[in-house]
């Protein structure tokens, strides 16, 4: 598991939405369809044909008051939850190790 930050975007009046901290449990590839394309077709008119196929990814987070779930793209991963700069995380591990 990993801690994650959630954007989940802007309210009804268009202010932007403080991010949602939790743990991400899981991830899954969805097939996606994209949007419609139009070709020339054969007789020279224009033809409407279904859009390319994609995956997206989408993980399931853990939060205080339930679960989210939600494009992948809109997490942003917390490697350091406690605040602590990398350089004082790294000296604490020598000490320990000395």
């Amino acid at each position: 598991m990993i801690m994650v930050s959630v954007n989940v975007g802007k309210d009804a009046a268009g202010k932007q939405l403080e991010p949602i901290v939790g743990l991400l449990l899981d991830t899954h590839l969805m097939p996606m369809q994209g949007a419609p394309n139009v070709t020339m077709g054969p007789d020279k008119k224009l033809v409407q044909t279904s859009g390319q196929m994609g995956l997206q990814g989408f993980g399931v987070v853990a939060t205080d008051k339930g679960f989210i779930v939600g494009p992948l793209a809109s997490m942003t991963p917390i490697m350091n939850p406690d605040g602590e700069p990398p350089e004082a995380e790294a000296d604490s591990l020598e000490k320990i190790s000395s």
